[in-house]
């Protein structure tokens, strides 16, 4: 007795997209709404409002879904679309919605920009699942096919869930997650939908050229995706890359002779930015004369650091809340890589470094920006300014950047 239908495959890639599609637009989602974490209760409750919805028109005899449901293996393939498409709109809600770029999303429109956003993936998630139970219910009793499709997709969702971990690991763009489901639902419609004596040596070849496309595809998409974001809150003529960390998104340009680091709307480095760096020193030189060795926490350390080093020989450690942005930024701009070069960058989170440093600094500079998620909040606590006040010297300083209206 077969435990398994021949079709779960098909259910199998369901589910990987899913959950692998739910992981790309939560983080994209979030980045959009400058991560408040309001969202992240009202994003999850609008993509399973959406699912219902989903489910119940594809229990409904008198829609398309028979004919979906004869066509299972090629009907998958209508998650492609649907999510280009959702990728779009979340990305253009902030714009669509009239909120700044930087601005706090306001929570009525957060929960529109959730509902809307949400729409398509979700709602082809519970429609793709009544149907297969209809499509594996011919051959099968219908709470067995249930059962199976449900422990189908769980497994594929598990494999979607691993990768979507993954693949940003490794500082892959969400198109590129996005493009491993694409090429699973692909080959799996191929594999399953084409005619049975001609399937093994056609499906290969079309599998072949088809995932060729969707690379090509994606490397377009990708780019015009970091244009378009630095667009929001620049001019285009002014862009000229982008680069990835397991924690961000960044796009970076020249503006007037400045190299502008921007994370979504929002700027992180200016480099150089001498009329700032130099009021910072002297506020902090008018605070202790003698300094030499400095520990800046934060971002926006850079023109600092080399505003610093042309005045006097000091020695600067740099620490990003974001461990791997330093390094990512020195590959990206060059500009950046010659400041970098001349200060130490750990490359480690901000706690662990102060927890495990026998060194001792003249002056530690926090410039961690607005405290307002839950991320940032790490650092506003009393087991971090210890660990802090550890890494001081007896008499030595620390300056905590807050942001402020002009009043």
């Amino acid at each position: 007795m077969n435990l398994l239908p021949r079709s779960w495959p098909i259910f199998f890639a369901l589910g990987f997209f899913s959950l692998l599609a739910q992981a790309v637009f939560f983080r994209h989602f979030l980045a959009c709404i400058a991560m408040n974490e309001l969202a992240i209760g009202i994003f999850f409750a609008s993509w399973l409002a959406w699912v219902g919805v989903g489910a119940l028109v594809g229990k409904y005899k008198g829609s398309v879904a028979p004919w979906l449901t004869e066509h299972l293996p090629w009907a998958v393939l209508l998650y492609a679309p649907a999510a280009v498409a959702q990728f779009i709109i979340i990305g253009k809600m902030r714009t669509w919605l009239g909120v700044p770029a930087g601005a706090v999303f306001p929570l009525a429109e957060m929960v529109l920009a959730a509902v809307c956003g949400n729409a398509l993936v979700s709602f082809f998630t519970g429609f793709f699942f009544a149907i297969s139970c209809r499509h594996l219910g011919a051959d099968a009793a219908a709470r067995t096919a249930v059962n199976t499709v449900y422990a189908c997709e769980a497994v594929g969702g598990f494999a979607g869930g691993c990768l979507a971990t993954l693949l940003p690991a490794l500082n892959a763009a969400d198109e590129t997650c996005l493009f491993a489901g694409f090429a699973l639902l692909a080959v799996t419609a191929m594999a399953y939908g084409l005619p049975e004596k001609r399937r093994r040596l056609t499906s290969a070849i079309l599998s072949l050229a088809v995932l060729t496309l969707l690379a090509a595809c994606c490397r377009l998409w990708q780019h015009e995706n970091d244009a378009a974001m630095w667009r929001r809150a620049l001019p285009a003529d002014q862009f000229r890359g982008a680069f990835r960390t397991p924690h961000g998104r960044y796009t970076w340009g020249v503006r007037e002779g400045q190299h502008i680091v921007l994370c979504g709307s929002s700027e992180v480095d200016a480099i150089p930015d001498v009329e700032n760096a130099s009021r910072a020193i002297a506020l902090h030189l008018a605070q202790k004369p003698d300094i030499r060795r400095i520990l800046i926490i934060g971002a926006g350390a850079l023109s600092l650091a080399s505003r610093w080093r042309e005045i006097d020989e000091v020695q600067i450690t740099w620490l990003h809340p974001d461990p791997a942005y330093p390094a990512a930024l020195s590959r990206a701009a060059i500009a950046a890589g010659q400041v970098l070069a001349q200060i130490a960058c750990p490359n480690m989170e901000p706690r662990k470094f102060l927890a495990a440093t026998r060194e001792r600094f003249d002056l530690i500079i926090l410039h961690l920006g607005e405290i307002d998620t839950l991320s940032a909040s790490r650092f506003a606590s009393v087991e971090f300014l210890r660990l802090a006040k550890r890494a001081l010297h007896p008499d030595g300083v620390l300056s905590w950047r807050i942001p402020g209206s002009e009043n």
